[in-house]
């Protein structure tokens, strides 16, 4: 009992949240306000970083988590879906989203074998790995309610949500955050580049004020 409580305590503060900084490279980002801006003739584009405000509070100690708003400025649908967002490390390595029904279960420490100290040995579906939560929650409905769920976007309309991506690790420096949109079968595709930092401090970056604003 008294491993297994020091084992909870070592995978909990190891699971320290990154901070992801936006640059501006191709879109005009805000690094105070952790946000980046991507504007055409056809969509707006918003991309927050470090702004998960709901439960579990923690859900990004141990999964990327990205705010997103696609803005339809035409007079065209267009279609966006969680397969056509990606992330690309410094490393090389994609990291597909996660549907928000899978991104729930390791928030709730399902997605582990031994869930009281968040190890998982062979789960079919992740497969062997230290990510998730170190303890279990039992409500883990915002991370479905607040998620991205992706679709059409009709003319004048908007769509926004949290997007889920595995842990990225200690090693990763920096990521590219890509999003392809479709209009009439035409496929466009926006890069959001982020320096990944340790540590949580100066990530109050006005979320909620921002969406007031916006509204």
């Amino acid at each position: 009992m008294k491993y297994a409580l020091l084992l909870v305590m070592f995978l909990t503060l190891s699971c320290a949240q990154k901070v992801l900084v936006p640059l501006s490279n191709g879109v005009k980002a805000d690094p105070e306000r952790f946000t980046s801006v991507y504007e055409d003739e056809r969509v707006r584009i918003k991309v927050i970083s470090n702004a998960w405000n709901g439960y579990p509070s923690d859900l990004d100690s141990y999964l990327t988590v990205i705010f997103l708003e696609v803005e339809n400025r035409s007079q065209k649908e267009v279609f966006i879906s969680l397969t056509d967002l990606t992330v690309i490390d410094d490393r090389g390595k994609q990291y597909n989203a996660l549907t928000p029904k899978d991104a729930s279960e390791v928030a709730r420490g399902s997605s582990s074998v031994g869930v009281s100290v968040g190890i998982g040995f062979g789960d079919p579906h992740w497969g062997f790995g230290l990510w998730g939560p170190p303890y279990y929650y039992d409500d883990v409905s915002d991370v479905v309610q607040k998620a991205f769920v992706g679709g059409r976007i009709l003319p004048g309309k908007s769509m926004s949500g949290f997007v889920y991506f595995q842990d990225f690790g200690e090693k990763v420096k920096r990521i590219d955050f890509r999003i392809s949109y479709t209009v009439e079968g035409v496929v466009y595709d926006v890069t959001f580049p982020f320096e990944v930092k340790d540590g949580k401090e100066g990530t109050d970056n006005g979320y909620q004020e921002n969406r007031r604003e916006d509204n």
